[in-house]
């Protein structure tokens, strides 16, 4: 649910690099992140503040340009946070820092060692599904390693691994080539998003299932869209106007 609330958050964001935001942009926002909260996901709720930094803070400069308004909210989180029942709340079940990383460390680990079986299994992995059969059968309870990469690893190998890597290297290269700056800036925003929410879950691309889908479409799918469109001038009551149009 976190991981979802998180994509829809980068969809409402790419609608705004297109539309000015209105009154009910801001409550559907406040919804979202309501939600987010609520749905006590570190994870996702780490991937949403990295895309939201690198978006409004990085690129579009809003602690830059808005001060007054960024010490207040701040101010205001520091007010809230020194309430004890509050911060109670969030320290038990948010942050939850007596579960650590919820042991997903051990279930990393034995991810690790499926795939460090042999040198060949390293290379080109287990197979989908086998590595996990594997780890099952030796007596980890979970359907997966919790992590994008630790998945990858066991069931492609460092193969597949790199092919997903130089992926996204391509992708990130013909995003540049969009005219949309705005847009260009929130897939740039939440890839860093969504490439620390990997470390924590199995939320891969190019892959079966509902998660692994939505993660294609907005990861893979729309921003080489985005690489296509290009701006064209054209002339309109005598002047130059910018369109954007698909290559």
């Amino acid at each position: 649910l976190g991981a979802f609330i998180f994509i829809s958050i980068i969809a409402h964001c790419y609608y705004n690099s297109k539309n000015a935001l209105s009154k009910w942009d801001y409550i559907i926002y406040i919804l979202q992140f309501v939600n987010l909260v609520l749905a006590m996901s570190r994870g996702a709720i780490l991937a949403t503040a990295l895309f939201m930094f690198i978006y409004l803070g990085v690129y579009r400069h809003l602690l830059v340009k808005h001060p007054v308004l960024t010490i207040a909210s701040m101010s205001v989180v520091g007010v809230l946070l020194a309430n004890k029942r509050l911060w109670s709340f969030i320290h038990n079940n948010i942050i939850r820092s007596e579960v650590g990383n919820s042991g997903r460390n051990q279930v990393w680990s034995t991810g690790f060692s499926i795939a460090n079986k042999r040198i060949s299994s390293l290379f080109i992995g287990q197979g989908l599904f086998h590595g996990v059969s594997i780890a099952q059968s030796n007596g980890m309870t979970f359907d997966q390693f919790h992590s994008f990469y630790v998945d990858t690893l066991v069931s492609g190998g460092i193969i597949e691994l790199s092919f997903l890597i130089v992926l996204f290297i391509y992708i990130i290269c013909k995003v540049r080539q969009c005219c949309n700056i705005k847009m260009k800036q929130v897939y740039y925003s939440s890839l860093v998003g969504y490439l620390a929410l990997c470390f924590f879950e199995s939320d891969s691309v190019l892959s079966i299932g509902y998660v692994d889908m939505i993660n294609t479409i907005f990861f893979v799918a729309i921003p080489l869209l985005l690489s296509n469109i290009l701006n064209e001038k054209i002339r309109e009551n005598g002047t130059d106007v910018e369109c954007s149009k698909y290559k």
